[in-house]
């Protein structure tokens, strides 16, 4: 998932809890409220891009 590619792809929350993480929209919220996972808002629209989900798994990784 490291892929340049994926570094600049751009997903909606509901798109980074089914397709990425396979996670509740609630929990991507969550994280996003924590600070876990990094967000940009385009007007009302929340973008997440996959180097911020790349970083999120690379972080919790090592955690464990």
């Amino acid at each position: 998932m490291s892929s340049p590619e994926y570094a600049d792809k751009t997903f909606t929350i509901q798109q980074t809890a089914d397709d990425e993480l396979h996670c509740s929209r609630a929990f991507v919220c969550k994280l996003m409220r924590t600070g876990k996972l990094e967000y940009s808002k385009l007007g009302s629209r929340v973008i997440i891009r996959g180097r911020a989900i790349s970083k999120l798994l690379d972080d919790s990784a090592v955690q464990s």
